[in-house]
């Protein structure tokens, strides 16, 4: 199967530096690096940023779909990926704010609750 992401992420990317777009995502520069040469992969929390920032959607990025925008205010369906985006927010603190991530959140942390009982 192709990985997809890293070649999507440096596309997203678009005209800013490695070192601008980690400073965006509240990263290290050598973390980004890595995540474009598909050596590591980000986390929820990582990619959710990469997405809003990017105002990309994460099916897109993870190559689920050909279409790298969700519309702005666009209904996201269960059917789409957890962390797809709407293109809400261009800050990582508008990031924290998204339903759409707390939801997530909220649904990782019922299964990790679940997995310990």
């Amino acid at each position: 199967m192709k990985d997809f992401f890293p070649e999507r992420l440096r596309i997203a990317r678009g005209s800013y530096s490695q070192q601008q777009a980690a400073d965006k995502l509240g990263i290290k520069q050598q973390s980004y690096a890595r995540y474009e040469s598909g050596k590591i992969t980000p986390g929820i929390d990582v990619l959710h940023r990469i997405c809003c920032i990017f105002k990309v959607s994460s099916d897109w990025l993870l190559g689920l779909t050909d279409d790298s925008h969700l519309g702005r205010g666009a209904v996201v369906t269960a059917s789409q990926s957890s962390v797809a985006i709407h293109g809400h927010a261009n800050t990582v603190n508008g990031c924290r704010d998204c339903p759409l991530m707390k939801a997530a959140t909220s649904m990782l942390t019922d299964k990790k609750q679940k997995r310990k009982h």
